[in-house]
């Protein structure tokens, strides 16, 4: 059986996240990227392989819910709870982009993988 990568690009969450006083004040945009990769399904049924509005849903539940600091903390937390409540996923790979960090850069990001062990 082969393997499939489901991916979602730009996940747009508006969640509390980041360090400073005035970015803790109220929400902000991000967006999230993600690569999932598990079996291929057997049939054409969806209980059978990853539902994305699902994901995106947990990815949501958690940012919103987390008011992180650190986008690092983030996305392992994004990433621990994909593998907890989707057992066919094998792996993910995550990019958390935060428009308009600092003054010198468009946006930061932060990127995490990590295999089922």
């Amino acid at each position: 059986m082969g393997m499939i990568i489901i991916g979602l690009a730009n996940i747009k969450v508006d969640c509390i996240i980041g360090c400073h006083y005035e970015e803790r004040l109220k929400p902000r945009r991000i967006f999230l990227d993600l690569k999932l990769k598990t079996a291929s399904p057997s049939t054409d049924v969806l209980e059978h392989t990853v539902n994305y509005e699902r994901v995106a849903q947990y990815v949501e539940i958690v940012a919103k819910e987390g008011q992180f600091h650190l986008l690092e903390v983030l996305v392992v937390e994004v990433v621990e709870r994909i593998l907890l409540e989707f057992p066919t996923v094998l792996s993910v790979w995550i990019k958390a982009i935060k428009p308009h960090a600092i003054p010198q850069a468009e946006s930061c990001f932060v990127e995490y993988e990590k295999d089922r062990s």
